[in-house]
């Protein structure tokens, strides 16, 4: 019986001592970055409700000044370099207008100054430029999180070198298509991208997007009214463009109803 108790003792010993080994001693390495994440994590939930919404403003006005940077950027670049009359004027509105809205941005952790000194000189939107303040209060992403700005930011520089590359390696008419063409694009995409960001803005900001939207719908009819008028003749409104009326059902193109293909009436 003692040998019994003996060897019951020693396997709960063993047990016991199993659970007192450390992780690292069984295989299992503990990541460095839990708690330091898990100190953010506490970090963020003690911040008062209104310190957290700033700092997701602050996020959401960085990517709308991406997008104006751009738009500032190359419309500077078309006014310079467009020859059609309208494409210039078109160029300049869209710096005019992108100026405007990021001198909106500002109350909400935007430089505007120095994003607008990047624009003028053609440089990309850095981080010097302003778009990550000091102060973005609950901004910058946790240890082990991706930063989406960061990555935004990288991707606006690429789009940017890369369409001012396309832009630089045309002349002429070609140009103004060019220009044009990236204007239906761009201006597609940021009436998504800003009615996307305008759902999780606070109110205040919000209403300034929501602006922006309107701004940005009409600077898209704009251009692709502009586009329809470079594909057609030079120098004409298309309005003013002579279009064949559409065929009726049944017949060919270039065919009067009840008659036929060749066969004169």
């Amino acid at each position: 019986m003692k040998t019994r108790g003996a060897f019951i003792g020693a396997v709960a010993l063993a047990l016991l001592a199993g659970l007192a080994i450390p992780d690292v001693a069984r295989g299992q390495a503990r990541d460095p970055a839990q708690p330091a994440a898990r100190e953010a994590d506490r970090s963020a939930a003690q911040q008062p409700e209104g310190q957290r919404a700033q700092g997701a403003d602050t996020q959401i006005a960085t990517w709308v000044a991406l997008i104006d940077h751009q738009e500032v950027t190359l419309g500077q670049e078309a006014a310079q370099k467009a020859t059609n009359p309208q494409v210039k004027e078109f160029a300049q509105r869209m710096v005019n207008d992108h100026k405007q809205s990021l001198q909106k941005l500002a109350q909400f952790g935007v430089d505007v100054s120095a994003t607008l000194a990047a624009a003028g000189e053609g440089r990309p939107a850095e981080r010097a430029a302003g778009f990550r303040p000091a102060d973005a209060r609950g901004a910058t992403a946790r240890p082990g999180e991706l930063d989406v700005i960061e990555l935004k930011r990288e991707i606006a520089q690429n789009t940017l070198k890369g369409a001012l590359d396309e832009l630089r390696s045309k002349q002429g008419a070609e140009f103004d298509k060019c220009y044009i063409g990236h204007q239906v694009m761009a201006h597609m995409q940021a009436v998504h991208t800003l009615e996307a960001l305008s759902k999780r803005a606070s109110p205040e900001l919000r209403q300034v997007l929501q602006q922006d939207v309107q701004t940005v719908k009409h600077h898209l009819d704009e251009a692709k009214q502009l586009a329809q008028t470079l594909e057609g003749q030079p120098g004409r409104p298309a309005a003013q463009r002579i279009r064949e009326p559409a065929p009726r059902p049944g017949t060919q193109p270039g065919t009067q109803p009840g008659t036929q293909p060749g066969i004169p009436r």
